[in-house]
């Protein structure tokens, strides 16, 4: 993200900057089909190229994270 206008954080709901009166856009389907598209596209990436195993990481605060956390997804 940091200073690349072309760069957005994905969380499922809209959310006040805290600090500042901004508030971070919630997904809508678009985005979310656009994600779920790009997730895809890497997987086939990486079995092109060989890999036998591919790590979906869900750890706190990444994308999967956000949308199964009431913190973030009310």
């Amino acid at each position: 993200m940091g200073s690349d206008p072309e760069q957005m954080i994905i969380i499922p709901s809209p959310i006040l900057l805290p600090g500042t009166e901004y508030t971070i856009p919630g997904a809508n389907l678009e985005n979310i089909q656009e994600v779920v598209k790009a997730f895809g596209e890497a997987s086939k990436r990486a079995v092109e190229a060989g890999f036998d195993t591919i790590e979906f990481h869900a750890g706190h605060n990444h994308t999967p994270h956000s949308f199964l956390s009431s913190h973030f997804n009310f």
